[in-house]
């Protein structure tokens, strides 16, 4: 039996998603501090985000442990993930703007926390020159953070962008081929079909094992730099 989303629920459904679009924009407009704002969007988008990535796990672990039980409700974990897109865009949207230095809210951003010495002429400068080693011009850098620099090999934009891309490309692409799969399943049954979702569960099993740990590291520890722990992940 299939559902039919009913012309009623269509039209509260837009006009809600409309409202929050229009809530969205009036909050970015008004907002006196782009940090409130852009927490905001972050907050929701790990939360909601978070939850396709458990109906994904799910899913890969239905398949991978071959359970009968679940396809009753598989569908609805799947429909779960037709929001997986859209997160991934709203937490690239935030990351890109602490790169881009409209929020603070990952400190280790700024290039100044990270070098302890800056050339004397160039402060109060919209480019400020930072030095590592104190040469003719320079003095202490007063934003200099000790702990942030010491952990500039794993926490620096270049490394976190790879590791940001390459949990987004994982997670998009085998939610599109459990989907994909699913459907494909009910169309042509037959066990080849069966196998290769069996393999491809355990296989995103492994990679969810260590990217569940290291996208809280990178995604929310973070935002504390100098939070040290053995057990968050």
């Amino acid at each position: 039996m299939d559902y039919i989303l009913s012309n009623r629920a269509r039209l509260i459904s837009i006009i809600m998603m409309v409202i929050g679009l229009v809530s969205i924009i009036v909050g970015y407009m008004t907002m006196e501090d782009g940090n409130r704002f852009w927490a905001n969007m972050l907050i929701n988008g790990l939360f909601f985000t978070f939850i396709t990535l458990g109906a994904l796990f799910f899913l890969a672990l239905q398949y991978a442990t071959e359970a009968a039980w679940s396809m009753m409700v598989r569908r609805i974990y799947e429909s779960v993930l037709a929001f997986l897109p859209v997160g991934l865009l709203i937490l690239g949207i935030v990351f890109l703007m602490g790169t881009l230095h409209q929020h603070h809210i990952y400190h280790w951003m700024d290039a100044s926390a990270t070098h302890e010495y800056v050339i004397e002429s160039t402060i109060g400068s919209d480019h400020p020159e930072y030095v590592d080693e104190m040469v003719s011009g320079a003095v202490e850098n007063p934003k200099y953070d000790y702990i942030i620099a010491g952990k500039t090999a794993y926490l620096n934009q270049p490394f976190f962008w790879i590791r940001t891309l390459v949990y987004f490309a994982v997670f998009f692409i085998f939610a599109r081929f459990f989907r994909k799969q699913s459907l494909r399943e009910d169309r042509e049954g037959g066990t080849a079909i069966h196998i290769k979702n069996y393999k491809r569960g355990a296989l995103f099993l492994v990679f969810f094992a260590v990217f569940s740990s290291t996208l809280a590291w990178d995604w929310i520890m973070s935002i504390d730099t100098h939070w040290f722990s053995t057990m968050f992940g």
